[in-house]
């Protein structure tokens, strides 16, 4: 539809809460637009199939806006300086801070300013599609390894480095519970030769009951879009995708 790509503009441009009788006056529009103001005669959620399935691919605009909304949270996973929404609102929320919201200790107790309008809708956002999933919000597999968490066990920088250049970058990657720095034999290697205070700070932690009830499990899609892609090219279109499938 030609009308997708400006209004995905503008949802782009200014992420605030939209009220949801703004989407019902849309899709009333497209319906009279559709029947040429007549009866509708096909159900709108057929309309919304393809072409195959006996639809036209009409778009749902308000699952498309919470995407855009949403999308925000990959950029502040990143913790990349460049990207707009780290620099758009107040400058005491810096790109470390965000960072640390997602699958991280820092979403336990977010404080927002009352001018912080995109951020705060974005996190409202991701937190109550993360509670739809029935996904931890501060642990997963997909936990940074350089994550708050581990930040506080004051491990060496060192050692993490080395641990995300042998191993990978998050929780997973390392292993938790009897996997611990047990899952390959570079993993194996590297635990003989790493810092040994660090190690057991880690391992205390990986090994915790708390981290190995929300970490020891296979990665869902929906957090694999947010910590696993390294582009976000065609961002948009995977999470509404996901968003279809809630």
């Amino acid at each position: 539809m030609a009308i997708l790509p400006k209004l995905l503009y503008r949802f782009n441009a200014i992420p605030i809460e939209i009220p949801a009788a703004y989407f019902m006056d849309l899709e009333k529009t497209i319906q009279k637009f559709i029947w040429n103001k007549k009866t509708p005669r096909i159900a709108k959620a057929i309309l919304g199939n393809r072409d195959m399935a006996g639809g036209i691919t009409i778009p749902n605009l308000q699952l498309y806006y919470k995407a855009t909304v949403i999308k925000t949270a990959w950029y502040w996973q990143r913790n990349r300086l460049e990207d707009q929404w780290n620099r758009l609102e107040d400058a005491e929320t810096t790109p470390d801070t965000l960072s640390h919201l997602i699958f991280d200790k820092g979403a336990k107790h977010p404080h927002w300013r009352k001018d912080s309008l995109f951020n705060k809708w974005c996190w409202k956002n991701w937190a109550s599609t993360c509670q739809r999933l029935k996904l931890d919000l501060y642990l997963s597999p997909c936990t940074k390894l350089k994550s708050k968490w581990i930040k506080d066990l004051n491990i060496k920088i060192e050692t993490l480095n080395q641990l995300e250049q042998r191993l990978g970058r998050t929780l997973e990657d390392i292993g938790v519970g009897k996997d611990f720095m047990n899952k390959t034999s570079v993993a194996c290697e590297l635990a003989q030769t790493i810092n040994k205070w660090d190690l057991f700070l880690l391992k205390g932690f990986c090994t915790a009951r708390e981290t190995t009830s929300s970490v020891k499990r296979q990665p869902t899609m929906w957090e694999k879009i947010f910590t696993c892609s390294s582009s976000d090219k065609g961002l948009l279109s995977r999470i509404y995708k996901e968003f279809k499938k809630i």
